[in-house]
């Protein structure tokens, strides 16, 4: 899917910087259940679950960071098709400075994007200016489908703005 770029959670079994899989397995199950919309609940609920259990694993690494931001991308698609834009943007928000410790430039540009998109035709000068950075980090990576997005959207928030010359 487009803009579903969160790369897999997965390294050798394992989840990067998690001890226990049985936590995080409710997320790996509710990947493929959330695109009927009578199957969204459920599955937010299991990405609460999945959620929940990484909040109890250590903190502090970038490999954490990665796993936590990576969790949050993929739980975005849930938040977005029940058109909870109010949880969503303050779950994405409370946990920005775990995506930028992640310390990865794809991830992050993504993450601004959907902040960003979250807050279109709400609070269109904070959506521009993740839009906006989410813009100035993509230059620089090789992978053109965040910037895709993020121009996108970019139009959306301009055009609500009346800076659709921009």
């Amino acid at each position: 899917a487009l803009c579903n770029l969160a790369p897999a959670l997965q390294r050798d079994g394992q989840l990067f910087g998690v001890a226990s899989m049985e936590s995080i397995q409710p997320l790996i199950t509710a990947g493929d259940n959330w695109r009927r919309p009578e199957e969204l609940e459920t599955a937010h609920n299991r990405f609460q679950t999945a959620y929940d259990g990484m909040r109890q694993q250590r903190l502090g690494t970038t490999e954490y960071a990665r796993s936590l931001t990576d969790l949050l991308l993929q739980w975005t698609w849930v938040y977005y098709h029940r058109g909870d834009y109010d949880g969503w943007y303050k779950l994405l928000n409370c946990h920005l400075e775990v995506a930028e410790a992640a310390k990865d430039s794809q991830r992050l540009a993504l993450y601004y994007a959907w902040l960003g998109f979250c807050l279109v035709g709400k609070d269109n000068a904070a959506s521009g200016r993740y839009l906006d950075q989410a813009l100035a980090l993509c230059k620089d990576l090789p992978q053109r489908e965040v910037l895709g997005c993020v121009c996108t959207w970019l139009t959306w928030n301009r055009a609500d703005s009346g800076a659709l010359d921009e």
